[in-house]
């Protein structure tokens, strides 16, 4: 401390204006001065936040990294499912089954030389997770936004978009942030505001309401024609699918 009103902290901590990264690179190590704030506590608080962006910054490059090599090794294995289909068709039908022997063969080598970096780099990445994180809030984003990648409402096959750059911040901040609702599931104790999309008033109520054609007898629906009357602003719109009777999405004229 050079004064009671001063505090000294290290150059890299990756907070705005003080010309470091907090990325994985080297830099000397440098006391930088910051005088006191007429308001601690936001001081405080900026800190926090921009701690929590660089360390999950850092963080998600790991991952990163990870994932260069992990989507390259499920696509050989998927194609290596998929020569294996064919050689068991070939071996049935006796057909040459060579080439695809060949081709398993160079599938496997390949997938030997990349499951163990996969494999070094997810554990480097979970290291690297398990030394900096601390517990500050993480948002992760399907529509919505979520404080876990492992949400109840997910599939299998659902793709993850993890936020990094909001990390530390609150629900409120990170729904301005993005524009996106707060999962109801994840929040459930969200303000309704947050947890619900703000109706534009330019968009019909009429859209995604039943076609007005209960006139019509099912053959006649059957071979009508894909398009619907709206029961509230009265328009010819387009049907959400044939067969579904429900008034596309339109504006009010």
């Amino acid at each position: 401390m050079s004064s009671s009103s001063e505090q000294s902290r290290r150059k890299d901590t990756g907070e705005p204006g003080n010309g470091g990264k907090f990325a994985g690179h080297d830099h000397d190590d440098a006391d930088v001065t910051l005088h006191d704030s007429p308001h601690p506590d936001l001081k405080g608080r900026a800190a926090e936040i921009a701690a929590a962006r660089a360390a999950d910054e850092r963080i998600a490059a790991k991952w990163d990294e990870f994932w260069e090599v992990e989507n390259p090794l499920r696509a050989v294995r998927m194609e290596v499912s998929s020569v294996r289909k064919r050689l068991a068709r070939a071996t049935v039908r006796g057909w040459t089954t060579d080439s695809y022997t060949r081709q398993l063969t160079e599938l496997n080598a390949r997938i030997e030389e990349l499951a163990p970096i996969a494999q070094e780099r997810a554990s480097a990445a979970r290291e690297l997770d398990a030394d900096l994180y601390t517990g500050w809030s993480r948002f992760f984003l399907v529509e919505h936004i979520h404080n876990t990648a492992r949400c109840s409402s997910f599939r299998l096959t659902t793709r993850v978009g993890w936020l990094p750059k909001v990390s530390g911040l609150t629900e409120a901040e990170a729904v301005a942030e993005y524009g996106a609702t707060l999962c109801t599931k994840c929040f459930p104790e969200a303000p309704v505001q947050l947890t619900r999309q703000v109706a534009d008033p330019s968009i019909c109520p009429g859209s995604g309401q039943p076609n007005d054609s209960e006139h019509l007898t099912g053959r006649e629906r059957a071979y009508y024609s894909p398009t619907g009357t709206c029961r509230e602003c009265g328009q010819k719109v387009g049907l959400t699918a044939r067969y579904s009777n429900k008034i596309r999405k339109h504006k009010i004229p």
